[in-house]
């Protein structure tokens, strides 16, 4: 008899598959204008785009995102999502922006899926007759926005320039610019990344969140390869009616050319890369900052872990956590990450919606190509219980002082467990 052979390449400590609870609902489902006002039932709004967003929840505590189908009144729904939001952390509000919306009636619905593929019921927005409107767009006269003003490029840590012609060893690039409207509506930017052999389309290829009319702009330009490749990129601004500025080629002292082969704006060579450090001083603490002993208990049902990030290569790094019930092993799969962060920076993640019980949770720093440290337990069995709130059902009766029962048994548990030890 031969003997075990191990599936997979990845380490034993990796899942060779994961089995997810399907999400649940998304709850408070709404919908809002792109600057935040909100959009009753049958409201009408005078732009191209709308705002929708709901809070998402899964029993496994996996990142999510928010999925919705948006259809002209007089479609029937398909159950196919239409646009989805950026996946965000367990118990979080995830929102996703439509564009592109002809004048008309609309309905949509919504659903919430995991990172593993799961996927909740599909939930129908509004509770009226899918024959009516949820909403209504009317579009008012626009004026295209303005050019972008300072355009510049920066590595993934957000803060350091990366110098025309420059080579880098990251995958992802971040690119600002202020962004204005005559209208003085929402709007946003947008890049279009081509290799340097490659020319402009007019296509965008990245695009930044809607920010308010003279707001600083931020694009991510992720999915960048090379051992090395060059690149060049443009940009324009858009406002919420879909109207756009002129492309403008990124050239801040002038002297690039944009006709293949293109100057290099920079160049990527990710053979370059080496995986960040382990994150160092990890912590848990309650919401209000307040350390979370190793082993006890916190009435909260969120909560909030810390270390400090670092990548030798000064790449921009986030911190990444998996959480789960002590009674289930670790898959090597991300529950909840921080944003892109400077190499030496405290990150901090704040979980939610974490039902009552045992858990246990490790951490890895990820930098901006995705390169990864180690995975490494937090402790060595459970490091923090979400217990139910005590409420004082006693009082105080007649000047005595008389205390509830509940914070008498809490209080002495909490003694027979010190003693024990």
């Amino acid at each position: 008899m031969s003997g075990w052979v191990q599936f997979g390449s990845n380490p034993s400590t990796d899942a060779d598959y994961t089995v997810s609870t399907n999400p649940d609902a998304p709850a408070g489902s709404a919908q809002a204008r792109i600057d935040g006002a909100t959009i009753v039932v049958g409201g009408s709004i005078g732009e191209n785009a709308i705002l929708l967003s709901a809070v998402v929840g899964d029993p496994d505590l996996n990142q999510l995102r928010f999925q919705v189908e948006v259809r002209a009144v007089g479609t029937s729904f398909g159950d196919v999502a239409t646009w989805s939001s950026a996946y965000v952390s367990n118990g979080q509000t995830a929102s996703v922006v439509v564009t592109g919306l002809a004048d008309g009636d609309y309905h949509w619905q919504c659903r919430a899926a995991d990172i593993n593929g799961a996927a909740s019921p599909w939930v129908s927005f509004g509770g009226n007759p899918e024959t009516s409107a949820d909403f209504t767009v009317a579009n008012a006269a626009d004026v295209a926005p303005n050019v972008p003003a300072g355009a510049n490029q920066y590595r993934s840590d957000g803060t350091t320039p990366i110098p025309v012609g420059a080579t880098i060893n990251e995958s992802r690039v971040i690119v600002r610019a202020t962004v204005s409207d005559p209208d003085g509506g929402m709007v946003r930017l947008r890049i279009e990344r081509k290799n340097v052999s490659t020319a402009f389309t007019g296509s965008a290829t990245h695009s930044s969140a809607f920010v308010p009319s003279g707001a600083t702009a931020t694009v991510e330009v992720t999915s960048l390869t090379g051992t090395p490749t060059g690149y060049h990129w443009q940009f324009c601004a858009e406002d919420a009616h879909g109207t756009a500025s002129a492309w403008t080629p990124f050239d801040p002292a002038g002297g690039q050319t944009d006709t293949p082969p293109a100057s290099d704006d920079f160049t990527v060579n990710t053979s370059l890369n080496t995986a960040p450090s382990i994150a160092s001083s990890p912590g848990q603490f309650t919401t209000a900052d307040l350390p979370i002993v190793p082993g006890e208990t916190t009435v909260e049902s969120t909560v909030r872990f810390q270390a400090t990030i670092l990548d030798s290569n000064g790449d921009g790094v986030r911190l990444q956590i998996e959480v789960r019930p002590v009674a289930a092993s670790f898959f090597g799969t991300v529950t909840s990450e921080s944003p892109l962060l400077a190499s030496g920076t405290t990150a901090t993640i704040d979980l939610g919606g974490l039902a009552v019980g045992a858990y246990h949770w490790q951490y890895r720093t990820v930098d901006g190509s995705g390169t990864a440290s180690a995975w490494t337990p937090f402790g060595v069995a459970g490091d923090f219980t979400v217990v139910t709130p005590v409420v004082d059902s006693g009082g105080v009766r007649g000047g005595c002082g008389l205390i509830g029962l509940e914070p008498l048994l809490l209080l002495g548990a909490l003694l027979l467990r010190r003693r024990r030890r």
